[in-house]
């Protein structure tokens, strides 16, 4: 074969073979996480087969594709686990550890084949972890040697020819054993599908298909909006006929009557064609996105051992148990749901589970048992739960934060209700901890879990028991595709609220709009809810003003959204009914707008923001305040000094907190600028000072939103960064800002005399 097409070949092979890898490594891994929770017996056993035949065949296929280094630390694993398989070594906690390191090794030499790796994981020193292994196996084979000797002895003392030849042989296989480890293949698993029965597609290749089947969905609503279209145009001319009358005379009429039958044919024959389209398009999408659905399993398969490590590097012990391997989910959700659900397993581990000695003074087993589950609910939604059986959440610490953060005065915190307490563990730089640790302290864990899961248009609520654990509820769509939703006018421009989220809507007017404690409310059944202007929310001009007549014009309509954690009324201008959609990412240059989640194609091809609910809800009560009267003709303004701090560095970001705290100004804080600009939208700040490279929305385009925002165009800008040239200082500028300091020249001085200058 020429080297071309050879060097072709391979790579299409080891794609193959890095698909084969996985699924071995898989097994081997949870292999040894059952052997260390003491399984034994017929269990120990068997997992020690699969083990082994997992081994074997991740060795013949390293051959096969010419990764010598996999084969050969294969090799090494596979007379380990032979000894074991034959009883002539113990499952033994020392064992375990040698063999884990080595099957992690496999990994990261399997994962290389994908691509070049990080540079901080580096190639492992696979001569060493075969040596190691090599030892372990020492005792193993001297007795091996010893019983050879033995029989041999025993067979030479017999004094015949036969005897002595055949003791020969056995010593020098004894010899040959100890040297090279030659092993018959394993018998092939019969529970695998046979070879004829499946077929490996590259994922592109999927992902392409599902994007051409949700194309025929816009193809689809827009033969919808045709057949609307001759049915109103055959109405239009049967209603021409009637009015003409008998004017046109016979011919005329019968004119008029063969057009209306035409259209009328031509109306139903579009019918007849957009329900058998329908029905197409109905089973390409389905089946389309069945295609890229993947088992739950996927995603949770690598954590119990993520748990069993995290656990053992802080003195503990925790086993994860999964339920719901089999749920089957948009594989588009899966890859966004990894993370949070690697974080709040880290929470667990170093928030609720105690130290084995603690666990035993309570009572409880020494190894802490973590649970996550995967259930589809009857609203056809995901349910995800994250529980842990540690020491729960301190309410009482929480409050403490609280109100050391200034987000509640402290006469306000001890009237909270604990539910009211948990829920703001998810509220950005609030932690119980002292100190930071390398998992946790600084405040930012379960504040990224929370916007993640926003971003899925899902839910996440908490529950804690002291002493008990905690339980993390996730409430998620299973997929990413075509949707429904509820399409609203505000300040003249389309929005989409999707209907999974919306509840009720109704006329303004048809409700009781209060100020409750300097928030406006509505009553909609028995509920009082935080009633928000959606266009102001949006930094819409000309949006309505939640209907209080405080200025600009009452609300025409309102929507109801929320779930099972929260509720509140939107003020819109109109409600124009339900619409199937086709949902599609946000653009690059729009990610991270505050308060939407992406955008929709309707049925004409328009396209419209997708409302993003649980970012809405989080800020309704913000959003429901009551703003302040204008100050009367030839009053002061009104001198607010709250000032809000952006800087993606937590460093940077508490040495400017505290700088301007000295100066007697009330401070908060943003990790980024999408954050920044939530906030400025709910709250009330003098000014705002920023950085300019944060992740999500830099300081620069920060500040060419709030220029171009209709309330907050005022607001005094100053920028501290580390981009010092001229042109960054042009750009910033150009922005808005009103002052631009460089980092490594920085004088608080000089930042608190432009502060100063500028409120």
């Amino acid at each position: 074969m020429p080297t071309g097409r050879r060097d072709a070949f391979l790579d299409q092979l080891r794609a193959t073979f890095l698909v084969e890898a996985r699924e071995h490594l898989h097994v081997l891994s949870s292999t040894m996480l059952e052997l260390e929770r003491e399984a034994s017996g017929a269990d120990a056993a068997a997992g020690i087969e699969r083990a082994f035949r997992s081994v074997h065949s991740l060795k013949g296929a390293a051959h096969a594709v010419e990764l010598g280094s996999v084969e050969l630390l294969c090799q090494s694993l596979e007379d380990v686990l032979a000894a074991l398989r034959d009883g002539r070594l113990a499952a033994s906690a020392a064992i375990l550890d040698l063999i884990q390191p080595a099957i992690d090794a496999v990994s990261v030499l399997v994962e290389a084949v994908a691509g070049p790796l990080p540079a901080i994981a580096g190639l492992p020193d696979v001569p060493a972890l075969r040596q190691a292994l090599r030892v372990c196996l020492a005792d193993v084979r001297q007795a091996d040697l010893r019983s050879a000797a033995a029989e041999a002895v025993a067979q030479l003392s017999a004094g015949t020819e036969p005897a002595r030849a055949e003791a020969e042989a056995t010593a020098s296989a004894a010899v040959a054993r100890d040297s090279v480890a030659v092993r018959e293949p394993a018998a092939a698993d019969e529970s695998a599908p046979p070879a004829d029965g499946w077929v490996r597609v590259p994922l592109g290749s999927l992902e392409a298909h599902l994007h051409d089947a949700e194309a025929l969905q816009s193809a689809r609503m827009a033969a919808r909006q045709r057949v609307r279209e001759l049915d109103e145009f055959a109405g239009r001319l049967a209603d021409w006929q009637h009015r003409l009358g008998r004017q046109a005379g016979a011919d005329g009429l019968a004119a008029a009557g063969l057009l209306v039958q035409q259209a009328s044919l031509a109306a139903r024959h579009a019918r007849s064609d957009f329900e058998a389209l329908s029905r197409v398009v109905d089973a390409i999408q389905s089946r389309a996105r069945h295609l890229l659905y993947l088992p739950f399993g996927v995603l949770s398969r690598p954590l119990p051992r993520v748990v069993r490590d995290l656990a053992r590097k802080q003195g503990k012990a925790a086993d994860l148990w999964v339920d719901g391997d089999e749920v089957e989910i948009d594989r588009r959700i899966v890859d966004r749901l990894r993370d949070p659900l690697l974080h709040l397993l880290r929470n667990a581990v170093d928030h609720g589970v105690e130290p084995p000695e603690a666990r035993a003074a309570r009572g409880k087993p020494a190894r802490a048992a973590l649970r996550l589950t995967a259930a589809i609910g009857e609203d056809h939604r995901l349910r995800v739960i994250v529980a842990d059986d540690g020491t729960g959440i301190d309410t009482a610490a929480v409050r403490r934060r609280l109100v050391a953060a200034g987000r509640v005065a402290e006469r306000e915190a001890g009237r909270l209700a604990d539910a009211e307490v948990l829920s703001h563990v998810f509220d950005s730089g609030l932690s119980t901890r002292d100190a930071v640790t390398a998992l946790s302290g600084r405040g930012l864990g379960l504040a990224i879990v929370r916007d993640a899961v926003s971003r899925l248009d899902g839910e996440i609520t908490v529950e804690s028991v002291p002493g008990q654990g905690t339980t993390f509820r996730l409430t998620l769509p299973l997929s990413l595709s075509a949707d429904r939703g509820i399409v609203v006018r505000v300040a003249n421009r389309l929005l989409l609220v999707p209907s999974r989220s919306a509840l009720t809507v109704g006329l303004a007017s048809g409700v009781a709009v209060r100020s409750v404690e300097g928030f406006t409310t509505v009553q909609v059944g028995e509920r009082v809810l935080p009633f928000a202007d959606l266009g102001r929310a949006l930094g819409l001009a000309g949006g309505s003003d939640g209907g209080n007549g405080a200025g600009g014009h009452a609300a025409a309509a309102y929507i109801v959204v929320g779930g099972e954690s929260a509720m509140a009324a939107l003020a819109v201008d109109d409600v124009l009914g339900e619409q199937e959609v086709v949902v599609k990412p946000m653009p690059a240059p729009l990610v991270g707008l505050p308060f939407i989640d992406g955008i929709a194609v309707m049925g004409a091809g328009v396209v419209v923001p997708i409302i993003g609910v649980s970012a809405l809800l989080r800020a309704a009560h913000r959003l429901s305040a009551v703003s302040p009267r204008p100050s009367a003709p030839g009053s002061p303004p009104l001198r607010r000094r709250t000032i809000l701090v952006a800087e993606d560095s937590i460093t940077s970001r508490l040495l400017l907190k505290a700088i301007l705290e000295s100066a007697g100004h009330e401070v908060r804080t943003a990790v980024d600028g999408c954050d920044a600009y939530q906030q400025l939208l709910t709250g009330q700040f003098a000014m705002l000072v920023s950085d300019v490279d944060m992740p999500h929305l830099d300081g620069c385009a920060l500040t060419a939103q709030i220029r171009a925002h209709p309330q907050l165009g005022g607001l005094p800008v100053v920028l501290v960064t580390a981009r010092e040239s001229p042109q960054d200082r042009v750009r910033g500028i150009e922005a808005g800002a009103n002052a631009y300091l460089g980092k490594r020249s920085f004088d608080q001085g000089e930042l608190l005399r432009i502060v100063g200058a500028l409120l």
